[in-house]
């Protein structure tokens, strides 16, 4: 599957994103104990990780995560993020832009593992765990074991998975996902189609 031809739907969609997360974090220091503002930055870092994700740009997924982890605790509105948490989210962004950026050319991925180690220093040092990429899509379940011998190997499995993200990029995220299943054996059927999945024509669990 021709992955360039998302690239512009990714970097486009991912600055409008980061542009509102902007215009968020600024609005954020003037009422830092906003739920509303806090919700809608989280779900801005979470889009930008889905796609980023379906993309296999593992630079922005991570630290789009790790904006999702830092904000996550402050959801519940019981306290609010004071300024390191604040100073934080707006490098974040300003990272996250340049990261996207850099995808536009040709160049090597601009890491931010600096940036990241600050994170983890405000969510209690735990490791920003890297999203779930199409690569790391989960193979078939085992069949529970039988006492009398091993399973067949004729033995079929229904999958069903949910994604984050919802057309075009759902389609892309879902088409890799179908090939990284493919590699572990032969797959019967799908539901969508698999031109209405990789089209992101669809609605529900795959």
């Amino acid at each position: 599957m021709d992955m360039s031809k998302y690239k512009s739907m990714f970097v486009n969609e991912a600055r409008e994103h980061l542009g509102q997360m902007d215009v968020a974090a600024a609005q954020l220091r003037s009422s830092p104990a906003s739920r509303e503002l806090i919700d809608q930055l989280f779900r801005q870092a979470h889009s930008i990780k889905g796609m980023a994700a379906a993309m296999e740009y593992t630079e922005i997924s991570e630290l789009a995560h790790g904006v999702e982890d830092m904000l996550s605790e402050f959801r519940e509105g019981a306290k609010a993020p004071g300024p390191e948490v604040l100073g934080l989210l707006v490098e974040a962004i300003d990272t996250l832009s340049v990261q996207v950026d850099a995808r536009t050319e040709e160049g090597a991925p601009k890491e931010a593992p600096a940036l990241l180690e600050k994170i983890r220093g405000v969510t209690g040092g735990a490791p920003v765990a890297a999203p779930l990429s199409p690569k790391a899509a989960p193979e078939p379940p085992k069949p529970a074991p039988k006492a009398s011998s091993a399973p067949s190997a004729g033995s079929l499995f229904e999958i069903r998975f949910s994604l984050s993200v919802t057309g075009t990029m759902a389609g892309l995220r879902g088409f890799l996902v179908y090939k990284r299943l493919g590699s572990a054996g032969p797959i019967e059927s799908v539901d969508p189609d698999l031109p209405q999945l990789k089209g992101g024509n669809f609605r529900g669990p795959v």
